[in-house]
């Protein structure tokens, strides 16, 4: 049997009221400034209904109309699942990441997000969705946050395949080396995530859509905006001296 990471790589194509939660909902609005970057890859994996056993999943989110929420620390170190995220929602440590059956890297990190809707209803809104990167495990301290940001009017997705994990569209998470390195170097480290109240997935039913980490093969990274920018001037340059000759 494959392990769940070689079978990706081969196949791509209740509202809590207590203080807590107040003090976790509230920390989503100021959160720390973006680092890592988010990118749509555009890319499929199409394994379907494998299971919450074989992924590392991070969040589910399920309501109708539209979804929202959070799978996030609170002030005591508990995980506090707010708004629409459901008890399977997880916070996965490096160690966990690194393990044999997944191999998880800051080169390879990979967010999949699926959806499993009613057989009426296969397409949601995909609108914003953030990782919050936690280090120094004894008091928790929140790194960084990256999110992804949908263009105007959101991300339109049709279900793929059939389902929870393995089947959904792929996200590329690209780090700085120093965020790479030390986030990755203590696997006591950890990461969750969140969507926020205010940029909902839209168009649901009332199936379930889920936010896992999963490994990307290595043509699916996408360039770092630096390196895009060093690029295109390399080439505006290159044209400059063709035309002077």
């Amino acid at each position: 049997m494959k392990a769940p990471h070689q079978t990706l790589l081969t196949r791509y194509s209740p509202i809590v009221s207590t203080a807590l939660g107040v003090a976790a909902i509230m920390s989503l609005t100021a959160s720390p400034l973006p680092a890592a970057t988010i990118f749509y890859t555009g890319i499929q994996a199409d394994d379907s209904g494998t299971g919450f056993g074989t992924v590392l999943n991070l969040l589910t989110l399920q309501n109708n109309t539209s979804e929202w929420g959070s799978a996030l620390y609170n002030t005591l170190g508990a995980i506090d699942t707010l708004g629409d995220a459901k008890p399977n929602s997880r916070i996965q440590t490096v160690a966990a990441m690194a393990g044999p059956l997944y191999n998880i890297t800051s080169g390879n990190f990979g967010i999949i997000f699926n959806i499993a809707e009613s057989a009426n209803q296969k397409e949601v809104v995909l609108n914003d969705f953030s990782l919050r990167f936690y280090t120094n495990p004894s008091n928790l301290t929140v790194y960084f946050d990256a999110t992804y940001t949908a263009p105007v009017g959101g991300l339109n997705l049709v279900e793929v395949g059939s389902g929870t994990g393995n089947a959904g569209f792929l996200f590329s998470v690209s780090f700085t080396p120093t965020e790479a390195a030390n986030f990755f170097s203590n696997p006591n480290n950890s990461v969750g995530g969140y969507v926020l109240q205010s940029k909902p997935i839209t168009q649901t039913s009332g199936g379930q859509e889920n936010f896992f980490i999963a490994s990307m093969p290595e043509s699916a990274h996408m360039p770092e905006p630096s390196s895009s920018l060093l690029g295109l001037f390399g080439a505006c340059m290159l044209c400059g001296m063709r035309r002077r000759r």
